[in-house]
């Protein structure tokens, strides 16, 4: 809520105007009633207040000097005068002052509504301004002015949940410190874009139920995005705003100790899983492999890897255990491999895709054995390896309008994952994923362009996008307009469209 500080030397006056404000103007709270313009300032001086609403008229000061005053105090003080007097003198004074309106008396209550109703309008555009500095300042520990927080968050305890669409991509990843407000239209709550698109925050007051809350959390995270991996961390209790931070540092430690690939999973946040020993790949299994690698025998290395991957998938082991013991295979092959030895940077760009990219765990078998062997299991040998990669782009141009991921071309042309990606670093400039989007964005241009009118759900969901709210936030990264900013432009012609 906004406090407002009113200022009149009629009592009668004052009784008049809280009347208004607390029946009509449930966006307000009264801070302060002075009865003068030197109580006023002496308010001001030690309160923070959003508006104030002064009588023009008043022994001692009068509410013009008040205004200037305040505004020299607070400039970020919204201001309204009232008066009886419509002459030029103090209208040209209020203007002089900065104010944000001047009410003539007597004040009516559709007059006093409409005016607070534009001013919060004004307060609400600076807020949202201001809410990412505040934000940054909170999750990066820099402190944040607690009257500041109150502003913006009130004293009200709110639910807290955390969202990661996809696998862990870099198990060293820096503390979220910094997010972005997101657009929530529709939903119990609002939204914050974390280190990258894959990672959000939500939160809704405590008025909210906490079964409310989660129950439409888990529906959005669902409908967000086609992925097979994604995890929805919940607060415990509703808490204040001063403990966003410490739910979101814990809440991403807690999801990179339980992640599991190609597994959808809500829990609640809880303490870290209790060091203890770590899941490893046996010395007998090692062992193995050490002895296949030596012989040269392909088919027994893919049926442990295959094996091993099995067991992974059947624990539901977490990625960041399944990670290290990929480490302890790449280990005890590479001698055996001297290529991979002397590549250690692409090897490494190399695993960190096919965690990514994974789908489940056999997709990492896949994805291992084709590191070591550099061969597609099912690769059609009459093709080049450029052949495949210009296959690939083509089954990408045909299909961007459907929900397809890494695995569906990896599928249509009978490639892994890994492989794939060596062929876009190889041919091309981009990712997968970045290909894809452009493609997407592409399209999407070109129905703007030719459909204007065009619903945005209809326009999103052409180009492969399920959430219209999120495709209209790529749209903007990928043009620097949104769709109906491109819509507008384009009906200014090919150069309105380029600006």
């Amino acid at each position: 809520m906004y406090k407002i500080l009113m200022v009149d030397d009629e009592a009668p006056a004052l009784r008049f105007l809280q009347a208004i404000i607390t029946k009509y103007a449930p966006d307000y709270e009264i801070a302060a009633a002075c009865s003068c313009a030197e109580d006023a300032l002496a308010y001001l001086l030690s309160n923070r207040v959003d508006v104030m609403l002064t009588d023009i008229s008043m022994p001692g000061m009068d509410g013009i000097t008040l205004a200037l005053q305040a505004r020299a105090l607070l400039p970020e003080l919204r201001i309204v005068i009232i008066s009886g007097y419509a002459d030029f003198e103090y209208a040209q004074g209020a203007i002089q002052a900065s104010v944000d309106d001047y009410i003539l008396k007597p004040v009516t209550i559709p007059h006093l509504t409409t005016t607070l109703e534009k001013i919060k309008s004004r307060l609400d555009q600076a807020r949202t301004a201001r809410e990412p500095e505040i934000l940054s300042a909170l999750l990066s520990g820099k402190g944040c002015d607690a009257e500041m927080l109150r502003q913006f968050y009130g004293e009200s305890k709110y639910h807290f949940a955390y969202v990661r669409w996809g696998n862990l991509t870099h198990f060293n990843e820096e503390p979220l410190s910094a997010a972005t407000p997101l657009s929530s239209q529709g939903l119990p709550f609002h939204i914050l874009r974390g280190r990258h698109d894959d990672e959000q925050i939500l939160y809704a007051r405590s008025d909210v139920s906490a079964a409310d809350f989660q129950t439409a959390a888990k529906a959005y995270i669902a409908q967000g995005r086609s992925v097979p991996t994604w995890t929805l961390i919940f607060s415990r209790n509703p808490g204040p705003f001063t403990t966003f931070q410490e739910f979101v540092h814990r809440a991403q430690a807690l999801h990179r100790s339980t992640v599991v690939i190609g597994r959808h999973q809500y829990m609640y946040l809880s303490p870290l899983p209790k060091d203890g020993e770590k899941p490893h790949v046996s010395s007998s299994t090692l062992k193995k492999l050490e002895c296949f690698c030596q012989n040269g025998d392909k088919r027994h290395i893919k049926d442990l890897l295959f094996t091993l991957v099995t067991e992974w998938e059947t624990k539901q082991m977490p990625q960041v255990h399944a990670y290290r013991m990929l480490q302890q295979l790449l280990h005890t092959v590479m001698p055996y491999k001297p290529a991979l030895a002397r590549n250690q940077d692409s090897l490494n760009r190399d695993v960190r895709d096919m965690m990514a990219s994974a789908a489940h765990y056999g997709d990492l078998a896949v994805g291992l054995y084709t590191l070591l062997f550099d061969d597609a299991l099912d690769t059609d040998k009459r093709m080049s390896p450029e052949e495949l990669y210009k296959c690939a782009l083509n089954f990408i141009q045909e299909k961007y309008g459907e929900p397809i991921s890494v695995n569906h071309v990896c599928s249509e042309i009978g490639i892994s994952q890994t492989y794939l990606s060596r062929l876009f670093r190889k041919y091309g400039d981009t990712s997968f994923n970045a290909y894809l989007t452009q493609c997407r964005m592409e399209g999407a241009m070109k129905l703007i362009r030719e459909h204007p009118d065009m619903r945005l759900r209809d326009v999103a969901a052409l180009v492969g996008y399920e959430d219209s709210s999120y495709f209209s936030k790529v749209f903007h990264q990928a043009t620097g307009k949104t769709p109906s900013q491109w819509a507008a432009a384009c009906a200014d012609g090919p150069q309105g469209a380029d600006a």
